[in-house]
């Protein structure tokens, strides 16, 4: 049996944005990270199942209040986006230190899995692309390439 006292849990440490973590759960295990979102901020979270095994991530994500804001898992690949006026998921709707828990669906099946994490509002893991430009690169299970552009009003 795991005890975690959300509101103050941190096993892992602390999730930047354009952050790839490996980790691995026994059974019932339970592991915590934090992040630190402005309210109203979009983020993007994928957890996968690298071991090709019976574990299903599950993932929670809690408000610096210590509320739960949302609960995802899914067989082999989670995906979570949180923006403002998502009414099935995800939502970062205060601003401070959130919690984002991991566990196996049932908490029976040990596993090892990858995270990706992206703060949509200080993204920029492959930078600038130029008009005309072509770019090349690629993705892993679960990855989410980012980069960023100049705009203008209109365009």
């Amino acid at each position: 049996f795991q005890f975690k006292r959300v509101k103050y849990s941190n096993e892992i440490g602390s999730l930047p944005s354009d952050t790839h973590i490996s980790g691995s759960l026994s059974v019932g295990d339970i592991d915590s990270y934090t992040f630190e979102a402005q309210a109203g901020e979009y983020a993007h979270i994928r957890v996968v199942d690298t071991g090709a095994s019976a574990f299903q991530p599950r993932v929670r994500v809690y408000l610096p209040s210590g509320a739960l804001s949302h609960t995802a898992y899914d067989s082999s690949v989670m995906v979570m986006d949180c923006y403002p006026g998502n009414t099935y998921g995800c939502q970062l709707t205060q601003t401070g230190t959130y919690r984002l828990l991991i566990e196996g669906d049932n908490g029976y099946n040990p596993g090892d899995y990858d995270i990706h994490f992206k703060r949509v509002r200080y993204t920029n893991e492959n930078g600038h692309l130029q008009n005309d430009g072509v770019v090349s690169g690629s993705i892993t299970l679960c990855d989410i390439d980012t980069y960023v552009f100049e705009a203008e009003s209109g365009d």
